[in-house]
């Protein structure tokens, strides 16, 4: 009876002995899972489907698209490249090298022009006689040199319209010194172009 009583309570301290073991163990194991769940649901998904742990990382900002934009339109060929008449490029560039510093054009621009008379590019004082001059106008240098540069302008408009992208600057250089040398000459109220534009092909 007494080996009985030694074993049982033998029995019954190995069984206190391991308990609190196995107690730690389930503590442990629950305190586990309980952190799992609360970690996930610390990060709950927005409307957009991105979680408040990808907002964290990008600052709340939304996430790039990693397909790049397209590409802009490129322009027509029309648009890109003004249509010019190229066989007339170079005698025009040769009559837009006489071009004046003040903006006039000397009397050897008309053997670039299409004149309806051939005598006027050897006599260009002519030009004085083949227009309607008002009795006021002095015939002068400066009259013809008038005169030259008006035509020239005429030409740019009426025959190289197409290439207007080479002479455009050139032409208001020219009318700005027609203007400002006509208003000392007693041309007031006279359209000089309109002088001229008969001596034009």
């Amino acid at each position: 009876l007494q080996s009985r009583s030694i074993e049982s309570l033998n029995s019954t301290k190995k069984s206190v002995s391991s308990s609190p073991r196995s107690s730690s163990t389930s503590l442990s194991s629950s305190s586990s899972s309980k952190n799992r769940r609360r970690g996930q649901a610390s990060y709950d998904y927005d409307d957009d489907g991105e979680s408040e742990e990808d907002e964290i990382m990008t600052g709340g900002l939304p996430t790039p698209s990693s397909a790049p934009p397209p590409p802009p339109a490129a322009p027509s060929r029309s648009e890109a490249v003004p249509s010019v008449d190229r066989g007339a490029l170079p005698q025009l560039m040769d009559l837009i090298k006489l071009q004046k510093f003040n903006g006039s054009f000397p009397s050897e621009a008309l053997d670039f022009l299409p004149v309806a008379n051939s005598s006027l590019r050897a006599k260009p004082d002519s030009i004085m006689d083949m227009v309607s001059l008002p009795s006021s106008a002095p015939r002068t240098p400066s009259t013809v040199s008038i005169l030259v540069t008006a035509l020239v302008v005429m030409a740019f408009e009426r025959h190289h319209e197409v290439n207007k992208v080479y002479w455009t600057l050139v032409a208001q250089k020219a009318r700005a010194y027609i203007h400002k040398e006509a208003a000392g000459k007693n041309f007031e109220g006279v359209d000089i172009f309109n002088l001229v534009s008969t001596l034009l092909k």
